[in-house]
């Protein structure tokens, strides 16, 4: 017979990447808005740790997102009544024209409600 602390050390040498990671950490909770503040180029995503020629930064975090990990936590939005999912280009187009700067955004017709949008699921970083 197996004790616990056996199984637990059997399961750490078996699964050694499902334990570590369920030890991220959330970095934003689901129900939560969050803004977009801009980009960064040739980086890593804070979410998954995949290469990435432009990064998503978002107001309150350090790091980089991917566009698809975004928009795979991020809810979908009303529009006249109906329900549109977020999609990866959308958000990577919108942190490249708030990276650029106030003209970029008043030529795209933008104000600050369109770079925020609310979280399904929690985010969390590697």
């Amino acid at each position: 017979m197996i004790s616990s602390i056996d199984r637990n050390e059997i399961g750490d040498i078996l699964y050694p990447l499902k334990r570590s990671k369920q030890m991220t950490n959330a970095v934003f909770q689901a129900n939560e808005v969050v803004t977009i503040r801009g980009y960064q180029q040739e980086c890593e995503c804070s979410h998954c740790g995949r290469p990435l020629k432009v990064g998503v930064l978002l107001e309150t975090f350090a790091g980089p997102f991917g566009a698809q990990c975004l928009a795979k936590a991020a809810a979908p939005y009303i529009y006249n009544g109906r329900q549109y999912a977020q999609k990866a280009d959308s958000l990577k187009e919108r942190a490249i024209i708030k990276g650029k700067g106030q003209a970029c955004i008043d030529r795209h017709g933008m104000t600050d409600r369109n770079f925020r949008f609310t979280l399904k699921t929690e985010l969390r970083s590697i």
